[in-house]
Order: structure tokens, then sequence, then C-alpha cells
């Protein structure tokens, strides 16, 4: 296991937080609920927040820091969310939200699908659903520029849950949020 100690020494690197990694040191904690759940995809779009793996911040030396899970889209992402919110309570951990991102490019979700979708948001006081992007699959790095909408508005949103001013010194105004609930 990685202490945060370590982590934010690579963020400083660059080796390991990319540009998720603030200089004043990351507001959340990306918590993966699986392996490949997009962590470090999301790190590197969002700033402010460090990539934990599948570790909570008390875990990883880090008690207090919020986090915000992520998981894909599939049947056994959306069970490992819920199980992770389990375990969020045993490390005390103040959880902001659940990103789902998209296992797939599809314009409808299975009906199986959508209610497993359905029960694993009422873990959550948050759900921000991500699309399927083509170019990230295909080796592009992840970036602004190529991120859909959803990721600016996971940006606005986390960003004014906890009070801080926007990158760029834009407004905290919501902007109507595509968080699905």
């Amino acid at each position: 296991m990685v202490s945060f100690e370590q982590r934010q020494i690579a963020g400083a690197n660059g080796a390991m937080a990319g540009a998720g990694q603030s200089s004043s040191g990351p507001y959340w904690a990306w918590v993966g609920a699986h392996g490949g759940a997009g962590v470090t995809t999301l790190s590197e779009v969002v700033p402010g927040g460090a990539d934990f793996g599948r570790d909570f911040p008390a875990q990883a030396g880090a008690p207090g820091l919020p986090a915000v899970v992520v998981c894909r889209s599939n049947a056994q992402g959306l069970v490992a969310a819920r199980k992770t919110a389990a375990r969020a309570a045993s490390f005390a951990t103040d959880v902001l939200g659940l990103v789902v991102v998209a296992d797939m490019p599809e314009r409808r979700r299975p009906k199986a699908l959508a209610e497993a979708l359905y029960l694993t948001r009422g873990a959550y006081q948050e759900l921000w659903e991500m699309p399927w992007v083509p170019a990230w699959r295909f080796g592009e790095p992840p970036a602004p520029a190529n991120s859909p909408r959803q990721v600016r508005q996971l940006l606005v949103d986390l960003w004014t849950a906890l009070d801080l001013p926007l990158p760029g010194g834009k407004s905290q105004k919501r902007q109507g949020g595509s968080k699905g609930k």
C-alpha cells in the first residue's frame, strides 16, 4: 500500500496524481470500487482529487479527507460500488458521491442495469454519470479538450460542495447538473 505522503511526493513529481494533484494538496480522494473503474483518468481531468486506488483516505494515512467513489456501469461495477459504500462507514470516511463511468457506448441502459443503478444510487448522496469517451479508449490522453461536458459539471459540483473557488476563477453557480438524480 502506498502512503498518503508517498502519493503527495509522487504527485509533486507528476508520476502518480497527474493534473488532479493541486499544489495545496488534494481536496478529496478518488477511490475505485474495483480495478479499472476510471480513478486514474478522472484524477487527470478533474483537478483537486488524488488517485487513491482502492484505498480509503484513512487506510493511506489521510484520515478526514473526503472521498469520491468511482465504478464502471456494468453489473459487477455497481455491486462493487454498493460494497464500497458499506466499507466507507468502517473507515469513517465522508463520501461526497459516486461517479459511474460508462463501460461501453450505448444509448439506453438495459433494464437489469438500470435497476442495479437505482439500487446503487441509494447508497450515495450524489451520483454523476460519465459517458463513454472513444478518444480515451484509442489512446488519447485524457484532457479537458477531449472531455465530455459531464466532466466539467463534476468539477463544478465537487468544488462547489467543498466551497472551493473554481479553477480559472469561474463562478460556483450551479448549472443544472448531469448527476442523473
